[in-house]
This record gives C-alpha cells, sequence and structure tokens, in this order.
C-alpha cells in the first residue's frame, strides 16, 4: 500500500519495519520489499503513534479465543458423547492434519462437516482451548464440558446441545468420572489426578498429530513431578500412556524422574508391582538399582564421618 505523501499525515506515523507471520513462521521483512523465494512485492509499513500502540494487540491469539466454543461463523460440528461442540475449520486444520484430511476427502465428515471424537468432553475442550488462545487449562476445560453436559435433546438429530444448567449431571458423566479419584481421601491423589488429566492432552495431541500440544502437556506433567515427585503418580502415567499414545518423549522425561526418585521408588516394590506395564525384570533392576545406591550412600556416609573424625585437629 503506498502512502500519501502529506507531510501533516507523515508527521504523525513513523515508517519501520516489522517481521511478517505467514503460517506460524517469521519470515524476514524489509522497508520496501518483502523477498520470499518467487515472489518480491513492493510495500510500505506504517505504524500508529506510540501513544496509540496500546490499541494494537500484541497477543496472535486475541482475536481467535472469543470464537472458542462460539456459533458465530462456525462452519463445523464436533461431535462428542453425544455433545455438540461448534467450531472452525480454519483453526482446527491449521493445527491437526488428521483433522484437515478427514475434512479434505469424500468422507462422511466432509460431506456433513462434522467431527467425530472419541475422547472425553473435558480433555476435548481443553484441546479447543489450546487450539483458540495456544494455552489449556485442565479446570477450564472441565468447567467448559460441564456445560455441555446438561442433555437437551434434538429432535431431528438425535444429539444432545449443551446447557448451563449442571444439575442435570448424571452420575456416569466423564467429567464426573474424571475427578471421583480425588474423593478417596488419598493426599496424593489430586497430584494422580492432575497428571493423568496431562496424560489425556499428551494422548489426544498425539492422535490428531499437535505436536506442540503433545510437547506442552509433556511438559506440565515434567513440571507437576518436579515440585510434587510421587511414586503412585508415575505408576499412572506408565499404566495410563505406555501403548495408548505414539509419543515417546514422555518416556524420557519420566526416565530422568526415575533416575532422581530411584531409591524412593525401588523401595516401594508394592506400588512398582502395580505398573503392569514394566516386565518383571524391569521392576527388579529398579529395586536391585535403588538397594546398590543405598549400600553406597551408606558407605560413602561412613567414610565421611571416619574422615572427619580422624583428621579433627584441637
Amino acid at each position: 500500500m503506498q502512502m500519501d505523501d502529506d507531510a501533516s499525515t507523515r508527521s504523525a506515523y513513523q515508517r519501520t519495519t516489522v517481521p511478517v507471520i505467514v503460517n506460524r513462521h517469521y519470515l524476514i521483512s524489509y522497508p520496501y520489499f518483502l523477498h520470499t523465494p518467487s515472489l518480491s512485492i513492493p510495500f510500505d509499513v506504517i505504524m500508529a503513534p506510540e501513544d496509540n500502540s496500546e490499541a494494537f494487540s500484541k497477543d496472535p491469539f486475541s482475536g481467535l479465543e472469543r470464537f472458542l466454543l462460539s456459533t458465530d461463523w462456525s462452519d463445523l460440528t464436533i461431535i462428542c458423547e453425544g455433545r455438540e461442540l461448534p467450531a472452525h475449520k480454519v483453526i482446527l486444520c491449521s493445527y491437526s492434519p488428521v483433522v484437515a484430511a478427514a475434512l479434505n476427502s469424500n468422507l462422511k465428515e466432509a460431506r456433513t462437516n462434522t467431527i467425530e471424537i472419541q475422547f472425553d468432553l473435558a480433555t476435548v475442550c481443553c484441546m479447543l482451548f489450546y487450539m483458540y488462545s495456544g494455552d489449556y487449562d485442565i479446570q477450564k476445560g472441565k468447567l467448559s464440558a460441564l456445560g455441555f453436559n446438561a442433555p437437551k435433546n434434538d429432535a431431528k438429530t438425535g444429539l444432545t446441545r449443551g446447557s448451563t444448567d449442571t444439575t442435570e449431571i448424571s452420575e456416569g458423566s466423564s467429567v464426573l468420572n474424571s475427578v471421583q479419584i480425588c474423593r478417596n481421601g488419598d493426599p496424593e491423589a489430586p497430584v494422580i489426578q492432575e497428571i493423568l488429566d496431562h496424560a489425556k492432552m499428551n494422548k489426544i495431541g498425539d492422535y490428531y498429530q499437535v505436536p506442540a500440544l503433545v510437547k506442552m502437556s509433556n511438559f506440565m506433567m515434567d513440571s507437576i513431578l518436579k515440585s510434587s515427585w510421587s511414586t503412585k503418580a508415575f505408576i499412572s502415567i506408565v499404566n495410563d500412556l505406555f501403548e495408548s499414545t505414539g509419543d515417546t518423549e514422555w518416556q524420557k522425561m519420566l526416565a530422568s524422574h526415575v533416575a532422581d526418585n530411584i531409591v524412593q521408588l525401588g523401595s516401594d516394590t508394592e506400588a512398582l508391582a502395580q505398573a503392569k506395564d514394566l516386565s518383571p525384570l524391569t521392576r527388579e533392576i529398579i529395586s536391585a538399582c535403588a538397594d546398590r545406591i543405598q549400600v553406597v550412600e551408606a558407605s560413602r556416609k561412613k567414610s565421611s564421618s571416619s574422615t572427619g573424625l580422624g583428621s579433627r585437629r584441637f
């Protein structure tokens, strides 16, 4: 776009160089030309005066988040647990090649503009939060799922649509099941549940090929284990993810925590036996390593104590 040469107009603005985002990647931009391998486009870039800069959001997701679970310009319906969630093709397809392939085909999804997802409703809501905002929050996902869990029958489709009346939620609801573990009085239950919720994000991210979501879920699990290591949480992750995700980074993350907490883990043989996806040999190796470390540590402390006494001078 070419600017007017009027001096009064130009005095209120400044010419500058800004990065240009194309397909989530930054291209180098120049004051007069944007160069690409096959195209060179002349243009001028202007910015409003600094005192008006706050009017422009720096968050690229700020304009998208308001369409989350909104029917405004919705051209896609997600069906989950019999509920309908409005969505937008351009957003979901930009994140998930799986969704894009389904909608660019002769399959039922393309003909009906619907995607049926087999994960629980709270996990699906969290994935949508991530796609529309670049982040997800487990509790917000569960609260949103609660709103969609009040069934109101649709005579035409047989499906149910969301409502904010949560008094109609049944005991069989997946949302209630996902928090049931926190009600059993186990002090470790909240940590275990939080870990399992992020494990679900790993699985859905892997299934729909959203690697950044998988990476974020692994980061969240890693952070929880760093601050609140729990042998039961370790067992829960192993049992939940071992054969249900193609991602392997979580295994590397978990191996690091096992190394840091191997004595505690190896000493709790009863809990370790509940890791059904660990072979008996693996469990024996962990226990043997824990025993050996304890022996070495005891010997080192004894040696250090003896050396300290022998070298003391009065």
